[in-house]
């Protein structure tokens, strides 16, 4: 369990390929990137099937003018296509 969690940990943060350099560094040995990959990829799928995805889109055509306060970041502006 540990170790799933560090491989996940170091797999959200690196390639899969990278992620044995950490584990060298930081345990002392390493695990072949197909292993990883699959470590990775059924914990995020595990995360994916624990929660619901909330798969309905808005039919309203929006609002003519949003009112918000910002912090200096840009805020893109779009025109949608109605097709």
């Amino acid at each position: 369990m540990r170790l799933q969690r560090v491989v996940v940990d170091f797999g959200a943060d690196v390639s899969f390929a990278r992620v044995n350099d950490k584990l060298c560094e930081h345990y002392g040995f390493e695990i072949s990137v197909s292993r990883i990959r699959e470590v990775v990829l059924g914990h995020g799928q595990r995360i994916l099937d624990a929660h619901s995805v909330q798969d309905d889109w808005p039919q309203d055509q929006g609002v003519e003018q949003v009112i918000a306060q910002t912090d200096g970041s840009m805020v893109p502006v779009v025109e949608t296509d109605p097709e």
